[in-house]
């Protein structure tokens, strides 16, 4: 888990389902410092649907349950796969 990681689901968190163009304008107008190059979004989405934090629907990515697990802190995810977490 990244940074950027923690991020995107804090902003999917407090702000619904979003198509990844809508998440990666929003993130980057929050910040300018992060990267948010739409390739580097995309892996981090399909990372985070991956390990069951996001959820995608085919149109918008969620946060799923688990993922308001982990960000509660009752998830840990180091427990997830080294693959997934790259």
């Amino acid at each position: 888990m990244s940074k950027n990681d923690d991020r995107i689901l804090e902003y999917l968190a407090h702000h619904g389902p979003q198509r990844a163009l809508e998440l990666r304008s929003a993130l980057a107008d929050r910040s300018a410092a992060l990267d948010f190059r739409p390739m580097y979004l995309q892996k981090r989405l399909e990372i985070l649907t991956d390990a069951g934090l996001v959820s995608y629907d085919g149109l918008k990515y969620d946060v799923s349950s688990r993922g308001r697990a982990y960000l509660a802190g009752e998830f840990d995810a180091s427990t997830l796969s080294r693959r997934r977490s790259s």
